[in-house]
């Protein structure tokens, strides 16, 4: 392949973030990607194996004179969120990314990077194929279906690895470690469609032009949810008897707050109609307006059109499926003001749907305190018996609580300010992160989570400085060889 990162060192850092993104790795489709790594291995004569989920593990022995020192777990997941910009036809089960090299930063031609994670992929493939590294044994753990509940990370077989010291790779601040984190889990309500048929003019309303992001790292920077706002519109519009609602359909991840969400009604007639479309054009000013200072590129746009034998929602789902989306809580729910207001739980409305067999409304809780991830599970339970949905709960995972001592954080802290003169800020990050798996698995682990600058993951907009991945591998080379006894 034509590699387009030039002129950048360590070269084989760059080219194995290019071999990556080449293979299609959306979470549940990583058995190229896991595939990849495994040969890579194979290849060089390491020890590796694959589990039934898709995870790889590879170990690298110390390097000389650091045989004997105890073994470090370098770890991050294969997979990636794919999502594209609204227009932008991409088959992400198919095609690798198209990569942009651009103002000395990377991103991919309208769809997310992967670099959350694949900057952790291409660093463990670097460390392990560098002949003259400084390191003590390694075992490098290629987990799978992280961004979709830690789902490879919660199959693992813990009982093999050896470490006790875990460097996790998937935080996304230069300068910044990540020291404690958030459990999560996937909450959904759904209820079986009963549908009809209506004729007349249909009315489409779109919801667009929103920031996004990720749902722990952005939830508190007051972005606005495309689900929300779109059940606010409807909520007025269903005040009317003749409107009947056909489709309800916005966002695409859990752990993304949404950008884009979509409805259709159809009213009996075009004069009805057009007096629908013109009190959405109101209230979406309203809206545009009290939205101006966080998402100045809200829009709100309209489209009529004939409607004949259109199937729509009796009226008793249409308006429980709009009045509990626009009651459910959304965004921060609780700080700690002790420790500079940080985020200790919030939710996100992720996803509504309409399909010919159900309707569901998707959220991700999140918290590090557990008390508060069951008063958040009680309050939506409650909203879906309140609206006749019944409730799911999957893919559940713990928080990462604080350790008031950790070497491996006191090392790393001391290696940045020798190579930066500056201070590595340490702090709890309002997301899930495999780490609470492995210390959950791994009893007296000592853990720590770094990573470059990745700039608005989840979204489009993702995008990587390049010379903040070369120095984010510089931090971590450094550090391993002092584990292995190096100045």
């Amino acid at each position: 392949m034509e590699y387009r990162i030039r002129g950048w060192e360590p070269a084989a850092l760059f080219r194995f973030f290019e071999d990556i993104s080449a293979i299609p790795r959306g979470s549940g489709n990583e058995k190229a990607a896991s595939d990849f790594v495994l040969n890579f291995a194979r290849s060089r004569g390491l020890e590796a194996w694959q589990d039934a989920s898709g995870n790889v593990v590879v170990r690298k022995d110390g390097s000389p004179g650091a045989e004997g020192c105890p073994p470090v777990i370098l770890q991050g997941h294969l997979d990636m969120v794919c999502e594209t910009r609204a227009g932008v036809a991409h088959d992400f089960r198919a095609q690798g990314l198209d990569l942009v090299v651009e103002d000395g930063a990377l991103r991919a031609n309208g769809t997310t990077l992967g670099a959350d994670d694949g900057a952790a992929v291409a660093m463990m493939l670097a460390v392990l194929d560098a002949p003259d590294l400084v390191h003590p044994p390694l075992e490098c753990v290629f987990t799978t279906g992280e961004e979709i509940g830690l789902l490879g990370a919660q199959g693992l077989d813990m009982s093999r690895l050896r470490g006790r010291t875990l460097i996790n790779l998937d935080s996304e601040e230069e300068g910044l470690a990540i020291v404690s984190s958030a459990g999560g889990m996937r909450f959904t309500l759904s209820r079986p469609a009963a549908w009809e048929q209506a004729s007349g003019t249909a009315l489409g309303v779109s919801v667009s032009g929103l920031r996004g992001g990720h749902s722990g790292g952005d939830i508190d920077r007051e972005r606005g949810n495309a689900i929300k706002l779109m059940a606010r519109l409807l909520r007025r519009l269903l005040r009317e008897p003749e409107a009947r609602l056909a489709d309800f359909t916005g966002g695409g991840k859990d752990n993304a707050i949404p950008r884009e969400c979509a409805a259709t009604l159809v009213y009996p007639d075009e004069a009805a109609a057009r007096r629908a479309q013109e009190a959405v054009r109101t209230l979406a000013g309203d809206m545009a307006e009290a939205l101006r200072p966080t998402e100045p590129g809200f829009a709100c746009a309209t489209a009529l059109e004939p409607a004949e034998a259109v199937p729509v929602l009796s009226r008793e789902i249409a308006r429980a499926m709009a009045d509990a989306a626009f009651l459910a809580p959304n965004g921060v729910r609780q700080r700690n003001p002790q420790k500079e207001n940080f985020v200790v739980a919030s939710l996100n409305l992720g996803i509504v749907s309409t399909t010919p067999e159900a309707c569901s409304l998707v959220f991700l809780p999140r918290s590090s305190v557990e008390t508060f991830q069951e008063e958040t599970a009680e309050l939506l339970t409650l909203l879906g018996e309140t609206f006749g949905f019944s409730v799911e709960v999957s893919g559940r995972y713990p928080g990462w609580a604080y350790a008031e001592r950790s070497p491996i954080r006191e090392l790393f802290q001391a290696v940045y300010r020798e190579q930066t003169g500056r201070e590595l800020r340490a702090e709890a990050f309002h997301a899930g992160l495999e780490c609470g798996l492995f210390v959950q698995g791994l009893p007296g682990l000592d853990a720590i989570s770094v990573g470059p600058d990745i700039r608005d993951i989840h979204t489009p907009d993702e995008r990587m400085p390049l010379d903040s991945f070369a120095r984010c591998y510089a931090l971590v080379t450094a550090v391993l060889a002092r584990l292995a006894g190096g100045q």
